[in-house]
């Protein structure tokens, strides 16, 4: 087997351009649907829920309740399997001021200690660079 490599661009679209920039400015963004007002954290161009389109930019709060989480040990790379270092836990969070999940790491927690309603808020990366990165992870609220 022959491990292959591919860089590519891919344009983001208006939508997610613009969260990224909230990111890079520590702020997470969500767009209003016109019709049912449901807020949706990542931005989306249409509304899963009505099917209307978005129309009202507005700032959710870092800090939320982890609704559930997956613990992962094994990353994908290049095709092949490898064992990561430590355990990873991924988890889907509700914003407070959002109505939709967010998938993001959560770390500073063991995943023995992992609770589905715990609060968690958001650790910034400290320099940004204008990436989905700049929201380096959640943390438990304390």
């Amino acid at each position: 087997m022959v491990p292959l490599t591919f860089q590519y661009n891919y344009r983001v679209g208006a939508y997610l351009e613009k969260y990224l920039q909230g990111l890079s400015e520590r702020k997470i963004l969500g767009v209003r649907c016109s019709e049912c007002k449901r807020v949706l954290v990542p931005p989306r161009s249409a509304c899963g829920q009505c099917a209307s389109r978005p129309d009202q930019w507005v700032e959710v709060k870092p800090h939320g309740t982890l609704e559930n989480f997956t613990v992962g040990t094994v990353a994908i790379e290049k095709g092949e399997i490898q064992d990561l270092p430590a355990p990873v836990i991924l988890g889907l969070i509700r914003l407070e001021g959002a109505d939709s999940l967010l998938m993001a790491r959560i770390g500073n927690l063991e995943p023995e200690a992992c609770r589905v309603g715990m609060r968690v808020r958001a650790v910034w990366k400290e320099k940004p660079e204008g990436n989905v990165h700049d929201l380096d992870h959640f943390e438990p609220a304390v």
